[in-house]
């Protein structure tokens, strides 16, 4: 029988497996996310939540390296708030289970979810597009910046495309290849969990439009942001002429961020664009992108 953490089991045949990932004492988060998903007849488990507030300095040095950021420049000279690494080493620790399973993909979720009848026919369209040895994320939120010409036909009115960038982490799909990849990319974390736009380089990033899965504006999160993600620059005036290193870096990065954008024509995707109605549960087969 299924334990507390594990209310339904999935099939031995399931092509995608659920993993919720949530807080151990998040009792009422996690009620809600098993009514919604067992509302829908999706097989699923919780994963526990790296608490960030509870790591000791001995797992933050193993685990977190501030100076990659810097030597990046991506601009969070302030380092991550113990929320946010605890949110990062959560999803790092989904990659790593999933290849020790050996499961072919994952839908990956946060417990303030919120996802309708089309998520079903979706997952089993992204089963049939990505096969488990081909390295591919699709996030199923909202997109926020995606290359149009790159459109492609999913399934009933969904659209597949490639990502350019987005901020959220509260539901995506990825392939057992795309794990392996995170998994030691990742590690030790240098950056948010959501910041998708730094992973395009290594793995190939999808979107949906509309997307179908969204947030439940009803509860704060348990995985706050904390702290400040911008420099920690002193109060005075032409504070950057402290740190021309930093600005060089930050400049230079901006710069080919700006070109590539007009280079690509990446659009921004509508933020209420959101597919959370039914669709036909027989539809031609999905295309691969």
């Amino acid at each position: 029988m299924p334990g507390p953490g594990c209310p339904l089991s999935p099939p031995a045949d399931a092509r995608v497996a659920i993993r919720v990932i949530s807080l151990e004492g998040s009792a009422q988060r996690r009620e809600a996310m098993a009514a919604r998903l067992a509302a829908l007849g999706l097989a699923f488990r919780f994963f526990p939540a790296v608490d960030g507030r509870r790591l000791s300095p001995d797992d933050k040095t193993r685990d977190y390296s501030p100076s990659r950021s810097l030597r990046l420049g991506l601009g969070y000279v302030s380092p991550l708030s113990d929320p946010e690494l605890g949110c990062a080493l959560s999803h790092l620790a989904v990659c790593r289970s999933l290849l020790a399973e050996r499961l072919p993909a994952a839908l990956v979720l946060e417990d303030d979810a919120v996802a309708g009848p089309s998520l079903p026919p979706v997952l089993d369209a992204l089963a049939e597009a990505f096969p488990a040895d081909r390295p591919a994320v699709v996030l199923l939120t909202w997109a926020k910046n995606y290359y149009p010409a790159s459109r492609r036909p999913l399934r009933d009115g969904i659209d597949l495309v490639r990502m350019y960038g987005a901020s959220y982490a509260a539901g995506y799909f990825l392939t057992r290849a795309a794990a392996a990849i995170l998994a030691e990319r990742l590690h030790p974390v240098w950056t948010r969990a959501d910041d998708w736009r730094r992973f395009r380089g290594f793995v190939p990033l999808y979107g949906l439009d509309p997307h179908v899965i969204s947030h439940d504006d009803g509860q704060a999160s348990t995985i706050a942001l904390g702290g400040d993600r911008r420099v920690n620059r002193p109060k005075r005036r032409w504070w950057w002429l402290q740190r021309p290193d930093w600005m060089v870096r930050r400049v230079w990065y901006r710069l080919g961020e700006w070109g590539h954008r007009l280079r690509h024509r990446v659009k921004r995707q509508p933020r209420g664009a959101c597919r959370l109605d039914a669709m036909r549960r027989d539809p031609a087969p999905p295309r691969g992108p």
